[in-house]
């Protein structure tokens, strides 16, 4: 993944919460509270608050040591659940690199991490803006790094595939999304750990549907 956007520039002001570390917002209610609106705000794409969200990211990806889910869990709730279809790159990215940081520092955020990244791959739009075209491989670049430095990961990967399947009625995008997104990782380093049991599950699918699977994966 390359970094696609720019911090806030030196002639803002630094916000109070950059100002404090990640122990200290157990004791201050108030920033804590900051902290968790910065995640969620009304106007997503105003260029503060895309400003205020990159820095917030980058900020908690060098503090994840010290995020737990006792103290935090509002906080990793908004996380988790952010999707990243819904935000400018240059804060996709920042949001990618905490998830990194939250899966390999944390060992018991693992799974959470994984299930956050392969939903969003899942759930990418039928269409996608010229800026967000790179999104998908940031998102598998995730999972392989993760993948790298988690041996566990690989087979909790299929595992979250497996659970993902889409079912019987659903024949049109979010089929082919889960397809090619499968695809994909079985011809990755992840599928040669796991080997072609990715593939297995693809086929499998694929008969329950009743598709031509030949028509589908090899297509004229």
């Amino acid at each position: 993944m390359h970094s696609t956007g720019k911090g806030i520039s030196a002639s803002r002001s630094t916000p109070n919460w950059l100002k404090t570390t990640a122990l200290e917002l157990d004791e201050d209610t108030h920033k804590y509270t900051e902290l968790v609106q910065i995640l969620n705000p009304q106007n997503k794409s105003h260029v503060d608050v895309v400003a205020q969200q990159e820095t917030l990211l980058k900020f908690l990806s060098r503090s994840v040591a010290f995020l737990d889910a006792a103290h935090h869990e509002e906080l990793l709730i908004r996380i988790l659940g952010m999707k990243i279809w819904d935000h400018p790159p240059n804060v996709v990215y920042a949001l990618l690199e905490l998830i990194i940081s939250l899966a390999t520092t944390r060992g018991k955020y693992l799974n959470c991490c994984l299930e956050m990244l392969i939903f969003n791959l899942l759930s990418q739009p039928h269409i996608l803006n010229k800026k967000m075209r790179e999104a998908p491989s940031w998102v598998h670049s995730a999972l392989h790094k993760i993948s790298y430095l988690v041996p566990p990961a690989p087979s909790q990967i299929l595992y979250i595939l497996v659970k993902r399947m889409p079912n019987i009625y659903n024949k049109g995008h979010g089929l082919v999304t889960y397809v090619d997104a499968s695809l994909k990782l079985e011809n990755s380093s992840i599928g040669k750990v796991v080997g072609d049991r990715i593939l297995r599950v693809i086929m499998l699918r694929l008969l329950d549907l009743d598709v031509e699977i030949g028509g589908m994966i090899f297509p004229r």
